[in-house]
């Protein structure tokens, strides 16, 4: 099972795994079920029409806990009213005490986070289930809990009324250990001075681990920790003088109250040491909305071989002005494959990328190379270049967006296109077209200030590959038509057969 966990604004967010029944514990006549709860919330004054009564349930799997035990939480929601409800999700749930390990799951549009939370169609009458395992990891709080509140329509609002709390005591379990030693990986000798630092476990009380502690390794390279509550931990080492230790299994490790001993944690070289980069714009400033043009070297001074470079850009942020992100087809080898580089080849790639909408100001491309960049930056080499981005026309321009089907079948029905800030999401403008058997299937957009943004096609609808997910208006002339190619997001059934003669 894939373990992780996501911490926003205080609150774990977990996706859940759409198997397992509803699990009811018997209840005591006249009394509350301990760790198990409904909640039927009907509109609240003001709602529109469409939105229907749901019907939330949650439960865990026991009536106590250990702080080292697996938790089952249980959660459904059905849908109690006569049309289907829109874009149902769950955008704000807290667990108290409750360390998730879960896997990703069709279920997961329900109970995802997201500035806009797109959310589930729920059929009248229809139940969604999903179940969550997770650790009972914050002791502190003597208690694991759970609380969900519905929101209909796919978006961030609560339009309905009571939350729903349930809870279970949890009883602390401590006395574990963790030890070991940080090695040399091509000498298997003890590296003395490097920092291990263990985090952990989430205290619901809080809003924080309810340990971090940091030991320094003795001159044979060893750690240890005792008396550790249980629960879930994540490792980070930062070794002495350059060196790189990457903990395995993502830096995670359970304790359960027994130790874990003779942990090996290999220490490497930075790539760094042997892999070089460099960025450069090609002028000095570019506005906003226009292609900014970048030669990246890369240059392999070791050995061996470094396969599969890629980039990740913007791994810091710029106070003021705009960063450029390493998106758009330029950039797809970075993105993907990743280069290849023998032991001593150089190579020099020229890129470009739309300035995004943003302040005027500094101009900024920021980004780490090495493989497997998205999963481990430790160590890689980083490059930035510096320019300016300077305001853009100043234009205004309404033009249309001609929905063109990629499906073979062919015919797009009625859909609507979206623009939207490519960086905070935030929608620009809109337009709608009839769809087939028009002929035209344009949709109108009106006013739109020079710049590019990210194009969101509406329900059912989906841009076909090989179509760019950005649109830079700045190209477009006023009142022209632009083709933007789209599928349908289910598949469409075949024509029927001509009779024969």
């Amino acid at each position: 099972m894939l373990r992780s966990r996501a911490r926003l604004a205080g609150a774990l967010v977990v996706l859940g795994t759409a198997t397992g029944a509803l699990v009811t514990p018997a209840a005591a006549a006249g009394a509350a079920t301990p760790g198990y709860g409904c909640v039927v919330d009907t509109p609240s004054a003001g709602a529109p029409a469409a939105y229907q009564p749901l019907k939330l349930c949650a439960s865990f799997d026991r009536l106590a806990y250990r702080s080292t035990d697996v938790v089952k939480l249980t959660i459904s929601v059905t849908n109690l009213g006569s049309a289907t409800a829109p874009g149902v999700s769950l955008p704000y749930p807290v667990q108290s005490g409750f360390e998730a390990i879960t896997d990703a799951s069709p279920a997961s549009s329900l109970f995802s986070y997201s500035p806009q939370p797109a959310g589930l169609d729920l059929p009248a009458g229809a139940t969604v289930t999903a179940e969550i395992d997770g650790y009972a990891a914050g002791p502190a709080s003597g208690s694991v809990s759970y609380t969900g509140k519905l929101a209909q329509g796919g978006g961030m609002q609560a339009t309905y009324g009571s939350p729903l709390t349930i809870s279970v005591p949890v009883t602390a379990v401590t006395g574990g250990g963790y030890s070991g030693r940080v090695f040399i990986d091509t000498q298997a000798k003890g590296l003395a001075g490097a920092q291990v630092t263990l985090e952990g476990p989430w205290d619901g009380i809080n809003g924080g681990d309810a340990l971090d502690e940091t030991v320094t390794t003795d001159a044979k390279g060893g750690f240890a920790f005792s008396n550790l509550p249980g629960g879930d931990y994540s490792v980070g080492v930062i070794g002495p003088t350059g060196w790189v230790v990457v903990p395995p299994g993502n830096g995670l490790v359970h304790i359960d109250g027994s130790s874990q001993t003779g942990v090996q944690l290999p220490a490497t070289r930075p790539l760094s040491d042997t892999l070089q980069a460099a960025i450069s714009f090609d002028q000095p400033s570019y506005r906003i909305g226009t292609a900014a043009n970048l030669t990246i070297n890369l240059t392999n001074t070791g050995t061996t071989a470094i396969d599969g470079i890629q980039a990740f850009c913007d791994p810091g942020s710029s106070p003021t002005g705009v960063q450029l992100r390493g998106q758009g087809a330029a950039w797809a080898t970075l993105d993907g494959t990743g280069v290849n580089l023998a032991a001593g080849q150089r190579t020099t790639l020229h890129l470009s990328e739309i300035v995004p909408a943003g302040p005027a100001g500094p101009l900024v491309a920021e980004c780490v190379f090495g493989p497997n960049v998205h999963q481990n930056l430790n160590g890689y080499p980083d490059a930035e270049a510096d320019a300016t981005a300077t305001a853009p026309s100043g234009r205004t321009i309404g033009f249309g967006v001609r929905f063109v089907d990629d499906d073979p079948i062919g015919g797009v029905a009625t859909t609507s296109v979206t623009l939207a800030d490519v960086t905070s999401g935030d929608p620009i403008a809109s337009g709608a077209a009839a769809g087939y058997p028009t002929e035209d299937n344009v949709a109108q957009l009106a006013a739109v200030p020079d710049g590019t943004y990210a194009l969101n096609i509406g329900k059912g609808w989906t841009l076909a590959p090989g179509q760019s997910a950005t649109l830079n208006t700045a190209a477009i002339g006023s009142g022209q038509t632009v083709d933007v190619h789209v599928v349908p997001t289910t598949p469409q059934p075949a024509p029927p057969t001509p009779p024969t003669t």
